[in-house]
């Protein structure tokens, strides 16, 4: 995506026939700044711009066949980024050169690349950017929103209303009086010629000409409780039915998502995920399948117990998750924000498939405690059965359980156990001798059942099965994830735009067998 950001610049030219500096200087972007683009609200984060590396070209108006120069300095403030940029001895660069000084090109815009970005509500928040060049432009821009990258939508931020522009040095804001002194006339032959522009923030008035109002404005401007137009004359009397046409039809609060009122990918979000390699549709994950041993030497001189350590490795393969739209030319007309809460939606959704998949390659995987729980709301069982469970997994995986992955149900069943005195055994005031407690009650999945993390997720009942209960340790079971984010492809023929938004992912089965053991 692009942002356009414009900020006050300062100008230090020399004359186009001797050597001397062409350089401009002031602010690149603000931080911290939300600006209403025309796809919807961006925002650039502390540290988004780059300082170091490639250093950005300077160009007119974003246009990349009119270079005429390069930025020499960026210095990051923790407010905005400053720079400095020199202008080229050639004639597209002297004529920048001029126009600079003379106050028509008065604003600079950066041109971005987006490489990491996050929504706050419908709020595009740049978090990373390739800083790839500087425009020298004479006043802001209002263009459409449009997708050219694969990360994220191209939106072209508008120019801050308010904002303050940066003085300029105080040695360059020389006094001008009506009789200039001898000195002041050698000091402006010799110096370099310090203009300094600012941003036109004032948006576009029209004052339209004083003409006869209409009843039918009358009435429009009535019911809208705008200011009524001074005029000698009585409305008709109508009702609704009869100015259909002039009723507004207003659409109130942001646009609902029912996924974004819940962790989507729950399992996913409680495993944490591994980065994945670049390259290869399959990679490896190493294991100690046979391990040395150890015993007591019988007697002197005897040999002791050897064996050689195995290691073996596991085929993790690379699966893709992901979804398009073909959006016509005419959603144009629509509102600014769909293209951000089209991308909003479709990662929600890829998340969710992805948790999917990996709830359900663990089910698959996964072997069977032989203390297995009938009844989840009588206590006593569910106590007696998690420790055997625990005990269990020692044995075989080699180490006690750390999470209990079950679905909702029965997790509103554990909540409500109690034991044979009839005392809810994870209660939501937790007494001192309680076995674990629901401290988020009913309104969040926090519990933890004699220590263990509680994660619900619904993902992990697989047909035949309607309910799931498995004890679970987070070594035994791995996913790799490798975000790629939004692309797009232009359609002519059909006047549409076809969006997609995909990920990469892979799960390594370390030892589902003996390290999650289903208590259904």
């Amino acid at each position: 995506m692009r942002l356009t950001l414009n900020a006050p610049i300062q100008v230090d030219a020399a004359p186009a026939d001797a050597p001397g500096r062409r350089t401009i200087s002031g602010i690149a972007a603000p931080y911290g700044v939300t600006a209403q683009a025309s796809t919807g609200p961006v925002r650039l984060e502390p540290g988004s711009l780059p300082v170091d590396g490639p250093a950005p070209k300077l160009i007119r108006d974003h246009n990349l066949s009119e270079p005429i120069g390069i930025v020499t300095a960026r210095v990051d403030d923790g407010t905005a980024v400053m720079f400095e940029a020199k202008i080229s001895r050639t004639a597209a660069g002297d004529e920048a050169l001029t126009l600079a000084q003379d106050g028509v090109l008065d604003a600079v815009s950066v041109g971005l690349a987006v490489k990491d970005y996050e929504f706050d509500g419908d709020v595009l928040v740049v978090k990373s950017a390739d800083w790839q060049e500087l425009s020298l432009v004479p006043f802001g821009a209002f263009p459409e929103a449009r997708v050219l990258d694969v990360a994220a939508a191209q939106i072209d931020a508008m120019p801050q209303a308010g904002a303050e522009p940066t003085p300029a040095p105080a040695e360059a804001a020389a006094e001008t009086t009506d009789d200039p002194s001898e000195e002041e006339e050698t000091q402006s032959e010799e110096d370099p010629i310090m203009a300094e522009a600012t941003i036109p923030t004032a948006p576009l008035v029209i004052h339209a000409q004083p003409r006869k109002v209409t009843a039918a404005e009358y009435l429009s401007k009535m019911i809208r409780g705008e200011q009524l137009p001074r005029v000698e004359a009585v409305a008709a009397e109508d009702t609704t039915a009869d100015i259909q046409g002039l009723l507004p039809e207003p659409l109130v609060g942001e646009v609902f998502n029912n996924l974004a009122l819940s962790d989507v990918a729950p399992l996913v979000t409680a495993l944490g995920t591994r980065a994945m390699p670049a390259f290869g549709e399959t990679f490896y994950r190493r294991k100690i399948t046979t391990h040395t041993t150890a015993a007591e030497q019988a007697a002197q001189f005897d040999e002791l117990s050897s064996t050689a350590m195995v290691v073996d490795r596991i085929s993790v393969s690379k699966k893709t998750f992901g979804g398009f739209v073909d959006l016509a030319e005419q959603t144009g007309w629509s509102d600014p924000a769909l293209l951000g809460l089209l991308l909003e939606d479709m990662a929600r959704v890829t998340a969710q498939a992805f948790n999917g998949y990996v709830a359900g390659e663990l089910v698959g995987g996964m072997g069977t405690c032989s203390a297995t729980i009938s009844d989840f709301t009588d206590g006593d069982e569910v106590i007696t059965d998690l420790y055997l469970g625990a005990a269990e997994m020692k044995t075989g995986f080699g180490a006690l359980p750390t999470h209990l992955l079950v679905s909702s149900d029965v997790w509103a069943a554990m909540g409500a156990a109690k034991d044979g005195g009839g005392n809810r055994i994870f209660p939501y005031i937790a007494p001192s001798n309680a076995a674990g407690t629901t401290p988020g009650g009913a309104v969040a999945y926090a519990m933890n059942p004699l220590g263990l993390t509680v994660v619900v997720d619904d993902a992990l009942v697989v047909s035949p099965a309607t309910s799931a209960a498995v004890l679970f340790n987070a070594r035994s079971y791995e996913v790799y994830q490798d975000i790629r984010g939004g692309i797009r492809v232009e359609q002519p023929a059909t006047l549409s735009t076809r969006v997609a938004y995909r990920m990469f992912g892979a799960v390594a089965d370390i030892d589902l067998a003996t390290g999650a053991l289903s208590l259904i």
